[in-house]
């Protein structure tokens, strides 16, 4: 982040920015407990019987693209911005964000179910999660530390491709070939592959923004990548948190709420919500 030759920041624009994740972060933790798209009981407001959860999420995307106009004003003006724009300047710079963005939210995802599957389906206690999630860390350390070796033979663009790949196909076969018994060979060599590509495009993607600009922009490219990790870790938690709950509830609809062989007045009885 940038200060002003006096010593202050940009106050409106730190705010509009807090704001942003702000609202983002809170609409995408609440999408399950307050609805995707109609809201729910437990939603502390409603416009048209519409979730404020999905609002909030555009809303926040709106004060983003507020906080943009309001920086490239203060450029204009001879000011220094928050965050310099330069970082994000040309169409190959945002797309590396969004797909650290991306990747992030996809790993956070995972770290997320997998604890949650281990302890709750299996039944395993926190040492056995965190050695659970021993493949996928791994992994990430060691692609993220020999990626680099690859830079003078390979073009970025091919790194990334790859190990776009690998994390694609790390999690289709997570997806595949879990199942209750965590000893699974191939559920330990989706982890690894799947860590492999996202410690790659990380290490990757970080150096390609630090590496295009002097050092005196380093600054605002890890502000930037702060700024994605975090924001991708809360959105990548809650989706996966509702999607969990929107399977959970179209499983207990189809194997309890329509069985046959239950009678109505147990049914009736039993609050499936």
């Amino acid at each position: 982040m940038e200060a002003e030759a006096g010593g202050s920041i940009d106050r409106v624009g730190a705010i509009l920015m807090a704001l942003s994740i702000f609202l983002i972060s809170i609409g995408c933790n609440n999408l399950a407990k307050w609805g995707t798209l109609l809201a729910k009981p437990e939603a502390p407001f409603s416009v048209l019987d519409m979730s404020p959860a999905p609002m909030m999420i555009v809303s926040g995307v709106f004060v983003f693209q507020a906080f943009l106009v309001w920086s490239r004003r203060r450029l204009a003006a001879g000011q220094k911005p928050l965050m310099a724009l330069e970082v994000i300047g040309t169409p190959q710079e945002r797309a590396a964000s969004f797909c650290l963005f991306v990747i992030g939210a996809i790993t956070s995802a995972i770290a997320f179910l997998i604890p949650l599957y281990v302890q709750i389906v299996q039944g395993g206690t926190s040492l056995q999660t965190a050695v659970a999630l021993i493949p996928l860390s791994m992994a990430s350390v060691a692609a993220a530390i020999s990626v680099v070796r690859l830079y003078d033979r390979i073009s970025p663009r091919r790194i990334s491709r790859f190990a776009f790949l690998l994390a694609t196909i790390g999690a289709a076969m997570l997806g595949m070939v879990i199942h209750n018994d965590w000893s699974n060979g191939m559920v330990i060599i989706s982890m690894i592959v799947l860590g492999l590509g996202e410690g790659a495009l990380v290490a990757l993607l970080f150096n390609v923004l630090v590496s295009a600009f002097p050092k005196e922009k380093a600054g605002d490219v890890g502000s930037l990548r702060g700024t994605a990790n975090n924001l991708a870790t809360a959105v990548g938690t809650a989706l996966a948190g509702a999607l969990i709950v929107s399977v959970l509830a179209m499983s207990i609809n189809r194997d309890l709420a329509q069985h046959p062989l239950l009678p109505g007045e147990l049914k009736t009885q039993i609050n499936l919500d």
